[in-house]
């Protein structure tokens, strides 16, 4: 229903084209994060988050401050429930929401949700959390901004499937059993979304590969593997292909970093 995710590094990091799936928060705890989401650019530094909804592709660029960034991350499989939306604010400007300042209690509780996702096991218990979350955002209209429909789209659904497989069932076969649809349905239902399903199935092996490097427990070639894939060489043309940047630039950037 949640997943959290921290990224550090020492040196800028410029990754271009990074497409979001599903809803989620960032918010910088060190140095600064530049973002381009279409005609709009925000800049973020200590204390600030920016919602961004499914499907949005954005560049950004992590800037250090005295030799850190540090941001954090949780991305929203589970859309809130429907008697949580607000009455739309007439004229509503998704842009001038999506920036915001932390205030004391929205930082403690992401914070809080953040570090329960390795903590917190049981199912009810996650829900509770996250049903907290989305009650304080909700008092301020910035679910409507994570949240644009109160029923999550089909690409998202397909991106949590995937992310749930291991690499080796990456099959459109074994999504639509999922799902409980055809292949030409799903193939119809994703190409109206502007995307195919092999577009999906790299987006959920890149963003994993990032999230591994992060970790830096594995080699790359183990991550190469953990992602499906049989050689370093693929991984590292899809890596460059999908943000801009080598695995290798990417590692160097937060090498030496202190977890």
């Amino acid at each position: 229903m949640f997943k959290a995710f921290s990224y550090k590094a020492k040196e800028v990091q410029k990754l271009k084209d990074v497409v979001i799936i599903n809803p989620c928060i960032i918010w910088v705890l060190s140095g600064m994060k530049n973002i381009s989401l279409g005609r709009y650019k925000y800049n973020l530094k200590n204390g600030d988050a920016i919602l961004l909804g499914a499907n949005s592709k954005l560049n950004f660029e992590n800037i250090p401050i005295n030799g850190l960034f540090f941001s954090k991350q949780i991305i929203f499989f589970k859309p809130p429930k429907v008697e949580l939306f607000k009455q739309t604010v007439k004229n509503f400007e998704v842009s001038k929401y999506r920036n915001i300042k932390l205030d004391y209690q929205l930082k403690m509780t992401l914070d809080l949700l953040h570090q329960s996702d390795v903590i917190l096991k049981n199912i009810n218990t996650r829900h509770m959390w996250l049903d907290g979350l989305y009650l304080l955002l909700a008092e301020e209209y910035y679910l409507q901004v994570l949240f644009l429909s109160s029923e999550g789209s089909f690409n998202e659904k397909v991106y949590e499937v995937l992310e749930k497989m291991q690499p080796s069932d990456h099959k459109i076969e074994n999504v639509c059993s999922i799902l409980g649809v055809s292949k030409a349905t799903l193939i119809r239902r994703l190409k109206k979304a502007g995307t195919q399903f092999k577009k999906i199935v790299r987006q959920v092996r890149m963003n994993k590969a990032l999230f591994l490097m992060q970790k830096r427990e594995l080699l790359l070639e183990d991550i190469s593997f953990s992602c499906g894939y049989q050689s370093v060489e693929l991984l590292v043309v899809y890596f460059k292909e999908e943000f801009g940047i080598t695995p290798k630039e990417y590692s160097i950037s937060f090498k030496d970093v202190q977890m």
